[in-house]
């Protein structure tokens, strides 16, 4: 299928243009994507020589591909998108997948199909979900202690043994109102509030997709990520925080923690959840959970069947806000 004629069925069944894919610096990375025609894709992960095997016209450089079979870690489709620079596309060749996987950034996951292609998001055997975890607090920025990193809590790790990639520390926002300090990571409790909290909620422990994102901005003289300082309502972000829009300052790749707004902001990049089976979901989780600011993301031509969720096993949207689809 030629990108044109997605972008026209993604318009005609969203009432809205797919985002075009951007560069570090917020700018949209080349023109005239839509004349391109993807071809019959496989090569290494960013290899130039050959992001155009067999197509009819050149696979454009701007929309890198990465390549995954499963892993004997269990993590390759978790590794990928760690790697991936927003709006990759990420092809996922057949096979199953034994991952509980967090979709941090907008990527396309692409399966070859889904009755080629399964995430089985199976928790067992014990201790499988402890990466999970740790991955979630590191997102929000917090500490495997559930508390935020400060002078006073310096270590995600006081034993050393586990580390936050700078990468990817604080990445993600709560949406209003939710309160993500104080889940231990290493007891009962979990990180990232009803992100990762199996005995209070339960919706994303063991997940086969979570997906998170950033959606808000807030002031320069403010570093209260996590609704800390108080104010008329608990919870609530600082007074001057805005939503993020499209905008190249919003969609600028940031070294800064904290400030990177533009790596898991939605609406800069396109995204996508596409020809895949996604099952086994068993312990609360479901099958796929938007936690919220998931703008533009499509999920299409995927069966999410055999999953268990507290409200329901199959799709769950936390928070549906402007240009957002459940499907």
């Amino acid at each position: 299928m030629s990108v044109n004629l997605l972008q026209r069925h993604i318009e005609h069944h969203t009432g809205r243009p797919n985002p075009p894919q951007r560069g570090a610096n917020g700018a949209v990375l080349a023109t005239g994507l839509a004349a391109y025609r993807c071809g019959q894709l496989s090569s290494p992960p960013r290899a130039a020589s050959a992001r155009s095997t067999r197509s009819q016209s050149p696979w454009p450089a701007a929309a890198e591909q990465l390549r995954q079979c499963e892993n004997a870690a269990g993590n390759a489709l978790q590794l990928a998108i760690n790697a991936a620079a927003p709006g990759d596309l990420v092809i996922v060749g057949p096979g199953t997948y034994r991952e509980n996987v967090l979709m941090w950034k907008p990527v396309r996951l692409q399966g070859v199909g889904a009755g080629a292609t399964t995430i089985n998001a199976d928790a067992h055997p014990a201790g499988k979900l402890d990466a999970w975890r740790r991955q979630v607090v590191c997102l929000f920025g917090l500490a495997l202690n559930g508390v935020p990193l400060s002078p006073t809590n310096p270590d995600f790790d006081p034993t050393g043994t586990y580390s936050c990639p700078a990468s990817q520390y604080l990445r993600v926002d709560r949406i209003p109102f939710e309160a993500i300090v104080g889940w231990d990571a290493t007891g009962q409790r979990q990180p990232g509030g009803a992100a990762a909290r199996a005995d209070a909620d339960g919706r994303l422990r063991r997940c086969g997709v979570t997906v998170l994102s950033r959606g808000i901005r807030i002031p320069n003289n403010s570093t209260d990520f996590w609704g800390l300082q108080g104010g008329a309502v608990a919870g609530a972000f600082p007074d001057g925080s805005v939503y993020l829009t499209n905008s190249t300052p919003d969609c600028t790749v940031s070294t800064a923690a904290g400030r990177d707004y533009g790596t898991s902001n939605f609406k800069c990049n396109p995204s996508r959840i596409d020809g895949l089976s996604i099952s086994n979901s068993s312990q609360g989780g479901g099958g796929i959970f938007l936690h919220g600011w998931n703008h533009n993301l499509e999920v299409a031509n995927t069966r999410v069947f055999g999953n268990h969720g507290t409200p329901d096993g199959g799709n769950q949207c936390r928070q549906r806000r402007d240009n957002r689809t459940c499907t």
